[in-house]
């Protein structure tokens, strides 16, 4: 199998996501190159750049040397840094006629006014389906590793706090696969959502999480913070389902 005349530009290339979008993208020889802002990752085996897409600097070499963008970066400590980093790649992408692939999440409407990060996804969509530019729009169900780190964060010494929510993780690696077919076909405008093969209650999501960490915690709702509150209000969607479930994932760890 030759490789590949095409180079995608993958931004938040050595996170979760990103990691596996890099990963297929190998996988199916084409030419990767990841960025960020800090010099290349330790381990990270592929062409990588350092480009800051909150200032914009290295963006413009960075778009020369490819054909198409898949965004990964996101900060959702700092949401607004993420429409400003958007805002920066449109004006490049505008310029060069790149095509920009985004990643949001799914169901995330209902669940905006609980949670700035989903108020700013909803807005990058919009800003990005005005740009002027190719662009693809695909909405993703929670991350297994996601899912995971919230329910750590949420277990304090013999107690795991639960929110209310019915899930359909997804692997990242499946969505990443989902993310590089779009990229290399080019679609144009919002993509079936993609989520995992299963929707799951808290009930089993949590005893699952347990049972993987060979552990026992008392179960008690967890407080209704705004953010607990828009995770709860995420529910199962349309879309393609696939990749490994909840439980297989687990027990891979």
């Amino acid at each position: 199998m030759l490789w590949s005349r095409e180079r995608i530009l993958v931004t938040g290339a050595s996170g979760v996501l990103g990691t596996a979008v890099v990963d297929h993208l190998v996988s199916r020889k084409v030419n990767v190159i990841g960025c960020g802002r800090q010099s290349k990752p330790m381990g990270y085996r592929s062409h990588w750049l350092k480009v800051d897409l909150l200032t914009g600097e290295g963006l413009d070499a960075a778009l020369s040397e490819t054909t198409c963008v898949i965004h990964c970066a996101s900060n959702p400590s700092k949401p607004r840094e993420d429409v400003g980093a958007l805002e920066n790649l449109i004006k490049v992408a505008r310029e060069k006629g790149r095509h920009i692939v985004y990643i949001s999440i799914a169901g995330i409407e209902q669940a905006a006014d609980d949670y700035e990060y989903y108020r700013v996804k909803l807005e990058c969509e919009q800003r990005l389906a005005r740009a002027g530019v190719g662009y693809t729009i695909t909405r993703a169900t929670p991350f297994h590793p996601f899912v995971s780190h919230l329910l750590k964060r949420l277990t304090l010494g013999p107690f795991l706090m639960v929110p209310k929510m019915t899930l359909q993780p997804v692997d990242p690696s499946f969505i990443a696969q989902r993310l590089v077919t779009h990229a290399l076909n080019r679609h144009h405008g919002r993509t079936p959502d993609v989520a995992g093969p299963e929707i799951i209650d808290q009930n089993t999501l949590t005893a699952d999480w347990m049972k993987s960490r060979h552990t026992a915690k008392v179960r008690i709702s967890a407080p209704r913070l705004r953010s607990i509150r828009a995770i709860e209000r995420l529910g199962s969607v349309a879309g393609e389902k696939g990749g490994t479930s909840w439980r297989e994932w687990l027990s891979d760890l």
